[in-house]
């Protein structure tokens, strides 16, 4: 039996895979996101060990606990976690939904070439990511810098307590803008230009390697056999990927979950010339991937949610009897800004469009609209930066939704699957422990229906909306 801890932004999920690749048991536990200020957000990394020992304490209750082979983990990217010598966080970690280092983002465009961008980390600079963050910590919070000693990831510093291993993988390295995500190594070239410290940089081991054995007392607090083996695990995209079976270049997989996720596999590295998408390595050796990522999905639409007082029933519900395209009602749906394809931490969140003769339904059939088409975006990026999928497949949370589904089959006039894995997280980290890989399979879900004109059309407007406002909000206050 193999173990998968996915440490997502939100809380911990944990499950328990056989031989042959069934999942046994599934258990999961919360943590919260702290707001100390506006755009900033933060966690204290001990909930996540909390959160993981409650939820694997649980796991063990519901299986036999000896039979467990090995771990797997899998974790949020880019969150930055400073250590010091003992391993004791040096300040909150930033987490990959802070906008705070607008500044420092601007300076790592001045201070590193565009062809280093593109030829040497793959990827665009944005807020969230670990160097703007580590730029912001040495520059408003020296003490903390000062008495690191190591930098982490999420799912580093829970294996860190699990193993006293300090290592990571190059899908969660690549993810940090200190990597060389072609040569699958630190860059000094980049560390040099930022003024940063590569000794505080953890070593880098395939995914799929052991990084350590679980530590006594660490075995003791979860109810695992101690000296299981530890993989080092990869980010939650690259995970999620293995945990559908998406490795080799073909399929397309478009997550909806509280963000949204594009992921294009790829047997080289390919980096978006217009650094609209970003360039990861995956989990697998010799394997890459494109990643369009969509800051507000389930964010959006649970604010919508809660603003409008309603149950998730009474959202879809009640924007199922509105026609499709709202009435010409369109929502914006940026709160926390947007990465794929604008790059753009200052867009906003808006509805446009409304008359008297527009109600809350019209509200929120625009808002579902909204998140959608923000998906499509990413989607269209990934496709003229990488090519043609043969088939995309949607996972999470949101698929299972008829709305979304069809909005977005819709505006892609292109039918869609749905992947048949659930959790796909903590399954691809159970994988990277030893459980089969399984083969990356979808079932038809939607086909692009009556209403395509109608909700191209909303698409257009979006677009057009956010162009309008761009100039307006960042006109002089």
């Amino acid at each position: 039996m193999y173990v998968g801890i996915d440490l997502g932004t939100s809380g911990v999920k944990v499950a328990a895979v056989d031989a042959d690749g069934r999942l046994v048991a599934k258990v999961s536990a919360p943590y919260s996101l702290d707001t100390p200020h506006p755009g900033w957000a933060e966690q204290d990394p001990e909930r996540w060990w909390d959160a993981t020992v409650e939820a694997v304490q649980r796991l063990a209750g519901e299986v036999d606990a000896s039979r467990v082979q090995a771990i797997g983990l899998s974790g949020q990217m880019h969150t930055l976690v400073l250590l010091d010598e003992s391993g004791r966080p040096t300040r909150p970690a930033i987490s990959w939904a802070d906008t705070r280092t607008e500044d420092q983002v601007r300076r790592f465009h001045e201070l590193v070439p565009r062809e280093t961008l593109v030829d040497v980390l793959g990827n665009p600079p944005a807020t969230g990511f670990t160097a703007p963050s580590l730029m912001w910590v040495k520059e408003h919070d020296a003490r903390a810098y000062r008495s690191a000693a190591k930098v982490c990831l999420v799912k580093d510093y829970v294996r860190l307590r699990l193993t006293g291993a300090w290592a990571t993988d190059p899908s969660d390295a690549s993810a940090t803008l200190l990597f060389d995500t072609f040569r699958r190594e630190w860059s000094d070239e980049v560390l040099d230009a930022l003024e940063l410290d590569g000794a505080l940089l953890p070593p880098v081991r395939e995914s799929g390697d052991v990084a350590g054995e679980l530590i006594p007392e660490a075995a003791a607090s979860l109810g695992l056999p101690r000296g299981t083996p530890v993989m080092t695990g990869a980010g939650d995209q690259a995970a999620a990927a293995t945990g559908c079976g998406l490795v080799d270049p073909g399929p397309m997989l478009v997550t909806l979950g509280s963000g949204g996720q594009v992921f294009t596999p790829l047997a080289s590295p390919k980096a978006d010339a217009e650094l609209r998408v970003h360039l990861f390595c995956h989990a697998t050796p010799h394997r890459w991937h494109l990643q369009g990522a969509v800051q507000n999905v389930g964010v959006a639409l649970d604010w919508v949610r809660r603003t409008l007082n309603w149950s998730w029933e009474e959202l879809y519900g009640r924007a199922a009897e509105v026609p499709a395209g709202a009435g010409g009602v369109t929502f914006l749906p940026y709160l926390t800004g947007e990465r794929t394809p604008y790059m753009d931490p200052r867009a906003r969140a808006a509805w446009s469009g409304l008359a008297l003769s527009h109600g809350p339904a019209h509200m929120a059939r625009a808002a579902i609209e909204g998140a959608a088409c923000a998906v499509a975006d990413a989607v269209v990026a990934c496709i003229e930066a990488g090519g043609e999928p043969d088939r995309i497949a949607l996972t999470g949370g949101g698929a299972e939704h008829a709305l979304p589904r069809q909005i977005l089959a819709d505006v892609l006039d292109r039918p869609l699957g749905r992947a048949h894995v659930q959790d796909a997280s903590a399954m691809g980290a159970a994988v990277l422990a030893g459980a089969p890989t399984p083969s990356f399979r979808s079932t038809e879900s939607e086909a692009p229906g009556p209403d395509g004109d109608a909700h191209r059309a909303a698409w257009l407007r979006q677009r057009d909306v956010y162009a309008a406002l761009r100039d307006v909000r960042t006109a002089p206050r």
